[in-house]
């Protein structure tokens, strides 16, 4: 897909991939992008790890995500950042949480979106399956 408009008098074309939103103010038919997602994780201290669920790739900007701790949403020591947009059009978020290592493996991450059929449920594996240490 090829997009020509006219800048300070010169003519700039803009190759797009097919699929892909174009970028903000310029007119188009932008697709719909479902959201894809790991789980990482960083030590913070003695006893604390952060786990950081980041979906990215997904359009249109709009997506709800919460960590949940066997099925409950966790609110507390939960930080969500802000929504940014990719140079392709798509988005990234990042969703953070605070816990005890020994409990990694009661938390998820769970993603809703328009591109998505059902909610997308991320979980810390690791190096090897392994949990934070």
């Amino acid at each position: 897909m090829a997009l020509r408009f006219w800048l300070a008098g010169v003519a700039v074309l803009l190759l797009g991939e097919p699929g892909r939103a174009l970028p903000s103010g310029i007119k188009g038919s932008p697709a719909l992008e479902p959201p894809v997602g790991k789980v990482t994780s960083m030590s913070v201290s003695e006893g604390r790890v952060i786990l950081v669920c980041d979906v990215n790739g997904f359009y249109p900007g709009k997506i709800e995500a919460t960590w949940r701790k066997g099925g409950e949403i966790v609110e507390e020591g939960t930080f969500q950042r802000s929504v940014t947009r990719n140079l392709d059009g798509t988005y990234h978020a990042s969703l953070d949480v605070e816990m005890d290592p020994t409990e990694s493996r009661l938390y998820r991450c769970h993603i809703k979106h328009v591109g998505l059929p059902e909610p997308l449920v991320l979980a810390w594996e690791g190096p090897s399956g392994n949990q934070p240490q």
